[in-house]
């Protein structure tokens, strides 16, 4: 989903930042992030432009937040926003910090497409804040481990749902 010569959003997610090591080899590409994960995972990457998002350092999530971050994502525009969130519950995702919310809702302003990574263990349970319905996302990627009426929910609810073979933990 990554082609050479993009510009993609990677947000703070521990989820995407799994990703970031994997992209490496795809180059040249622009990386947007605000998590300090990401941008310390790709300083050594030749031919990755990364562009990051300043604002106010939140250590929890090691990543950068509110206004400021804000400010600058909606000056770009990239391809393809990658990102997770802490809850699913029907067909909704949520989080539970309110300046996460904002700037995840910032993030998917600046893109053509929108892709939301989500492992399976974050299905049927909630958060206080509601971030997206499913179907503002173009693709939703889980593990095989999502409960079947989970999925069926989805696919009524016309959510493009990906799922896949989870990787073994090394």
């Amino acid at each position: 989903m990554v082609e050479p010569g993009q510009a993609i959003i990677l947000d703070d997610s521990t989820t995407v930042s799994r990703m970031a090591p994997l992209i490496v080899g795809c180059k040249p590409l622009t990386v947007i992030t605000n998590s300090l994960t990401v941008i310390d995972t790709l300083k050594e990457a030749h031919g990755i432009e990364t562009i990051c998002l300043g604002g106010h350092y939140n250590s929890r999530f090691n990543a950068f937040f509110g206004y400021l971050c804000e400010k600058t994502v909606s000056t770009l525009r990239a391809n393809t926003l990658f990102m997770s969130t802490s809850t699913i519950l029907g067909a909704v995702a949520y989080h539970q910090q309110e300046d996460v919310v904002r700037t995840k809702r910032a993030l998917m302003e600046a893109v053509d497409r929108r892709v939301l990574l989500v492992d399976s263990s974050k299905f049927g349970i909630t958060a206080l804040i509601r971030l997206a319905g499913l179907s503002e996302f173009d693709m939703v990627i889980t593990d095989s481990g999502i409960p079947p009426a989970e999925a069926e929910l989805l696919r009524k609810s016309n959510v493009q749902l990906r799922i896949v073979e989870a990787a073994a933990e090394d």
